[in-house]
């Protein structure tokens, strides 16, 4: 479905400075593409890097156009597409090029504080545009560069999902982020097969990604990333019971299923996801709201079909005393932020 997220839109003025260069081949997708994604890596816990959008770059096109036609002056676009955007004005002088926009950007990481959340001179003005740069949840971006009859410059870039909502961090640093985990408790079946053969990492991608597929507009497939062995801590237990992890501690969404038959069809990535996807039923998209009103009772359908969630890493173990298999999926970055929608 398509995206109903409005996002600030912020604009930054560069210093002016002399030196030439060839900005048209400067400022081409990959040029927009290496700046964001240098800029990214060098922030947040495994912040991914972003991809190009054709959509995002007719509308920056669409938008620097009408600027620079209309006195080369700086507005943002009107609101209601459900993009950020970031726009950034260069003087006569130099052929301000893709680089330059987003160092410009990046420079506002001086007055972003992580432990607050704030921006040191208490606008998101001064340091929204750094936030958006490396939004955790950003996946795609779309840019478009163009000049002035004056000879400044105007660059705009564009970003879904969008950035900068109140009260989010942009990305995760260790130990300090916060995700909501879920328990969900399988029905036991008792049909014999090769559990652990089917409970391998593919296994809980194809599951994981079979079921994002049937939902939303345009979902990534799930990279692969196993690296959850939570498991083995609750089936060294006595009781063999569910108990979610310090994973939002760790900046992760979880999901437990379980306890299920050792050996049984139930005991199978395959059977935790259908498990999980059986909560679609009690997922009002419109609302955006389960039915029966608590967040337990469709949550673990909408983290497994998360539109900016791109990394999973799963495990099984059985119980020591017998009583079954445990699952556990973790998620980054986390779904089930308040008052967004899945996809």
């Amino acid at each position: 479905m398509a995206s109903k997220a409005f996002a600030l839109v912020l604009l930054a003025a560069a210093t002016l400075a002399m030196a030439a260069s060839t900005a048209a081949a400067q400022s081409s997708p990959q040029d927009f593409l290496d700046a964001h994604n240098d800029a990214r890596r060098g922030e947040g816990a495994g912040l991914a890097g972003v991809g190009w959008n054709t959509t995002l770059q007719a509308f920056a096109e669409n938008h620097v156009a009408g600027l620079a036609a209309a006195g080369c002056s700086l507005a943002h676009s009107p609101p209601g597409s459900g993009y950020g955007e970031n726009l950034f004005w260069g003087g006569a002088g130099k052929a301000w090029a893709a680089a330059d926009a987003v160092g410009d950007w990046m420079k506002e990481k001086a007055f972003y504080v992580y432990s607050s959340n704030t921006c040191t001179k208490g606008k998101l003005l001064d340091c929204g545009h750094y936030t958006q740069v490396v939004w955790r949840s950003t996946t795609s971006i779309g840019c478009a560069r163009a000049v002035c009859s004056s000879g400044a410059v105007i660059i705009s870039c564009n970003y879904f999902p969008p950035g900068n909502y109140p009260d989010q961090r942009p990305y995760y640093m260790a130990q300090k982020a916060f995700a909501l985990v879920l328990l969900a408790a399988a029905t036991l079946a008792m049909a014999a097969s090769t559990a652990a053969a089917q409970s391998s990492p593919q296994d809980f991608l194809d599951a994981h990604n079979a079921a994002r597929r049937g939902e939303g507009a345009g979902l990534p497939d799930v990279a692969y990333a196993f690296a959850e062995s939570y498991v083995a801590q609750l089936t060294a237990a006595t009781t063999c019971s569910l108990a979610h992890s310090n994973s939002e501690d760790l900046g992760y969404g979880e999901n437990l299923y379980g306890p299920a038959a050792a050996g049984s069809s139930a005991a199978t990535a395959a059977a935790a996801v259908s498990k999980w996807m059986e909560e679609k039923a009690d997922y009002v998209y419109s609302s955006n709201t389960c039915t029966r009103g608590a967040l337990l009772e469709c949550g673990h359908y909408t983290q497994v079909v998360w539109r900016s969630t791109t990394s999973i890493g799963c495990a099984s173990a059985a119980c020591s005393n017998g009583g079954g298999v445990i699952i556990s999926c973790n998620y980054s970055p986390p779904g089930n932020w308040p008052d967004q929608r899945p996809y």
